[in-house]
């Protein structure tokens, strides 16, 4: 193994694997805000953001034809 070659190399190893276990992990999991903003700039979840303010702006369509169908009903 590369590692038993090089003592340096093992101690690097053994330091991620006991006491450095940051040391292993993506860069997105150690830092959320990162994580966040990279989701944020997906195609998907833009996508999705202005899937929700089209459905929004529909509901909001529908109830005013409802409430004007009420008005007209009332006067």
């Amino acid at each position: 193994m590369i590692a038993n070659s090089s003592p340096r190399l093992k101690a690097i190893f053994e330091k991620w694997n006991t006491s450095d276990t940051a040391a292993l992990l993506s860069t997105c999991k150690k830092n959320q805000e990162l994580k966040a903003v990279l989701l944020e700039e997906t195609p998907w979840v833009l996508a999705d953001e202005n899937g929700s303010a089209a459905k929004k702006n529909l509901a909001l369509l529908f109830d005013m034809v409802r409430m004007n169908g009420r008005i007209e009903r009332l006067v």
